[in-house]
């Protein structure tokens, strides 16, 4: 989990990721969203229309020429330029602004009229469609993923509500009463829940809807959002072996020369100084047995802790992997 959290906190945002939301388009009766992700110097946009999805992308030198084409007579600089057009395509219900589409085979073109400090401002975006793979990877297998999740939460709220009329009842068979007869309610059914919802006027409405309603919700788009990042976290390329193997070697390397060790790790005795190997002629025979005994559990320590790193650092990289 804290991996996820560092992985999710040096994610930088980009389309796959961002959430849909409602897009409003003059005389389309079908569900349109759009996704978006703005910079100080470049947009991306992606449109779900028609059954499709086009996007459209603009650098800086793109976005100032076009201003200079579509609106000659402003003057303003292109991060201001960029928080109107992304406030535009945000608030979606704007006085006086309406979008309009016009679609060619494969290109799309979606224009608007506006004002930006009291002059007049007209856009254009030229997106094109992208391949049909695009729609199962932005789309679908989100809204599946999503649709799963939901489900899962229902049934999850489901046996919460079980346990709560169980409480309930253990509560009334020991003569607690409500305070307020008209907070009393009803054990909660599942089935019969299911069929007043099938049946109710709000069912009807969202079928009529036609999916143009799936992220209006701000719960819907957060849920949303969690889970297309998960995904991109599971999905994510894990390390090479070569680099694992790699890695692994060199702190082993650095683990037996007592590079990466320090000197806190080893007994007071055992850092005093550095022992040359070899009898000096200066000392006794004792006193060599006792320093060629001092090296060799010197040598002995340094191989076990060796070890031990070489196994903590192969079981943290199997964790990582799986």
């Amino acid at each position: 989990m804290a991996e996820y959290i560092e992985w999710r906190r040096q994610h930088k945002s980009d389309l796959a990721s961002a959430v849909w939301q409602p897009f409003q388009v003059n005389g389309c009766m079908g569900p349109t969203f759009v996704k978006m992700i703005f910079s100080e110097s470049s947009y991306s946009l992606m449109w779900f229309y028609n059954d499709g999805l086009f996007e459209c992308k603009a650098q800086a030198d793109d976005i100032l020429g076009q201003t200079k084409t579509m609106n000659p007579h402003l003057e303003a600089p292109l991060r201001r330029i960029l928080h109107h057009i992304e406030s535009v395509i945000s608030a979606q219900v704007v006085e006086g602004v309406t979008f309009n589409v016009t679609q060619s085979n494969d290109n799309l073109d979606i224009d608007f009229t506006s004002n930006l400090a009291s002059v007049r401002f007209v856009w254009t975006f030229s997106a094109r469609r992208l391949p049909c793979a695009s729609t199962s990877e932005m789309m679908v297998i989100p809204l599946l993923t999503t649709v799963s999740e939901l489900h899962r939460q229902k049934t999850e709220l489901e046996k919460l509500l079980a346990r709560k009329d169980t409480e309930i009842a253990d509560y009334t068979s020991q003569g607690a009463l409500l305070s307020k007869r008209r907070l009393l309610t009803p054990a909660f059914d599942a089935t019969a829940f299911r069929h007043q919802m099938a049946t109710s006027q709000g069912f009807d409405a969202a079928v009529a809807a036609g999916g143009r309603d799936a992220f209006s919700s701000d719960d819907v788009r957060r849920l949303y959002g969690e889970l297309t990042l998960k995904r991109r976290w599971l999905c994510r390329e894990p390390e090479s072996s070569a680099d694992n193997e790699e890695e692994v070697t060199e702190n082993n390397t650095s683990v037996v020369t007592g590079v990466s060790w320090g000197d806190e790790r080893l007994p007071p005795s055992l850092v005093a100084g550095s022992v040359t190997p070899g009898v000096s002629p200066s000392k006794s025979p004792r006193e060599n047995l006792e320093e060629t005994a001092e090296l060799t559990r010197r040598r002995e320590l340094e191989e076990k802790l060796a070890k031990e790193e070489v196994k903590r650092i192969k079981k943290s990289k199997k964790k990582r992997l799986f």
